[in-house]
């Protein structure tokens, strides 16, 4: 299928690869599934998830084939995976400057997501639809079912679905562009300083920062003088929750609507916030700084960065001395999740309890020296050192590209007490 990408050929390349040099090393080995030739080689299974780990030349080079997916790569340079039931592939490079990702219709690759590259086959197997971007300079799109476009800035480019408008174009840009989006269109000369607007019942125009106006009679009004010192604007006046605002730098600004009533006397120095729908009032002082706030469902205290304590409904947060401590609390009717904090990311102890104060699931990171996780299913991991994990939690390729290249030690045992062990990787 022409829309096949090549990173499984990649992965099977570094497992038989790997493959051999076990098999010439040790037969016997290579059949029971388990050696170790420190620092050329190494292979065990961990027993957190059953997936059988090949390393060459310590953490640089390895192979992880598991029951749904495979993992491959050469550190720090390279990352792959393949998920089989997701049917699709992936290879970071230096991530996360670079990235390739093949889904069912579609492929794709970005460097810094500036400059992109995807092709996406229809459903019903016509001609694939390709995108180039090397932002913000170079667009272009051909084939698939709707039309094309592209172009060059700053000499000319005609965009559709793209940067958040129906439709885009520009020659000479700054000189003149022109965008439409549901049925609105904004042209602009010498952008941004000369625009007029029209469609669907808009007019108006602006000359900024001096002066500018819009207007769909009994929809919106807006306008400004001497931007941003004095703005004004009506909008959904054909709705049952019109809202009006004004701002009036440095002395006053507003926002008044059915159910919510706010005034700023010197912003940002005294604000107060009512909100019928919600219940609640709200007081700052030099916002975001100090706050006060009482509620259904709501207290907070504020006074950034001595103390802060906000309960709202199901979650309650609350710092000292930000950043030395902070925790996170969310409770649901069967579980507790708690995130604790200790100067961002030097110390951090999250869990998740049931009802009863079972703890279900955990996880603890001392930066930079070790990372400590039990899973749902009583699954255990503990690494040492541990500079990537605790900076990058949520970014799973990250820290599978760069952790192991730290990681002196590490353990991972099974619910069932099967474990295994490595030092100096695999020493």
């Amino acid at each position: 299928h022409p829309m096949r990408l090549r990173a499984p050929m990649v992965g099977r390349a570094f497992a038989v690869a790997l493959g051999a040099l076990l098999a010439l090393a040790h037969p016997a080995a290579a059949e029971s599934g388990g050696l170790t030739l420190w620092p050329l080689y190494s292979r065990h299974t961990d027993p957190t998830d059953g997936a059988v780990e090949t390393r060459a030349l310590g953490p640089l080079v390895w192979h992880r084939a598991g029951r749904t997916e495979v993992t491959y790569g050469l550190r720090p340079l390279l990352a792959g995976r393949d998920a089989r039931e997701e049917d699709t592939a992936e290879v970071a490079i230096l991530s996360p400057l670079a990235g390739y990702r093949r889904q069912a219709r579609s492929r794709d690759f970005s460097v810094l997501r500036l400059l992109t590259w995807r092709e996406e086959a229809p459903a019903d197997g016509g001609e694939p639809a390709t995108e180039f971007t090397l932002f913000p300079l170079l667009f272009s799109r051909s084939g698939g079912e709707e039309a094309g476009y592209g172009g060059l800035l700053p000499f000319y480019v005609h965009l559709r679905d793209r940067l958040g408008f129906d439709e885009a174009e520009a020659v000479l840009f700054p000189l003149y562009a022109r965008t439409a989006s549901a049925g609105r269109e904004t042209r602009h000369v010498l952008f941004p300083f000369f625009a007029a607007y029209g469609g669907e019942g808009r007019r108006g125009f602006k000359a900024w920062p001096l002066y500018g106006e819009e207007e769909a009679p009994g929809r919106l009004e807006r306008r400004f003088v001497l931007w941003p010192f004095y703005q004004a604007q009506r909008t959904g006046l054909d709705t049952d929750a019109p809202q009006e605002a004004r701002l009036l730098l440095p002395f006053y600004a507003g926002i008044r609507s059915p159910s919510r009533q706010y005034t700023s006397i010197l912003p940002p120095f005294f604000g107060y916030t009512a909100d019928s729908q919600a219940r609640s009032e709200q007081w700052d002082i030099l916002w975001p700084l100090g706050q006060v706030e009482r509620g259904e469902g709501r207290d907070v205290v504020r006074a950034f960065p001595l103390y802060g304590h906000a309960l709202r409904r199901t979650t309650e947060d609350r710092f000292v001395l930000w950043p030395l401590y902070a925790v996170s609390t969310d409770v649901q009717p069967e579980e507790r999740r708690a995130h604790q904090r200790v100067l961002l990311i030097l110390f951090q102890d999250e869990t998740a309890a049931r009802a009863d104060g079972t703890v279900v699931e955990r996880r603890v990171d001392l930066w930079p020296l070790l990372t400590y996780r039990r899973d749902r299913d009583g699954a255990t991991r503990l690494h040492a050192l541990s500079v990537i994990e605790p900076i990058m939690r949520s970014d799973v390729g990250a820290t599978d590209l760069y952790g192991p290249l730290v990681h002196l030690f590490a353990y991972h045992a099974a619910p069932g007490g099967g474990w295994v062990a490595s030092v100096l990787w695999d020493l």
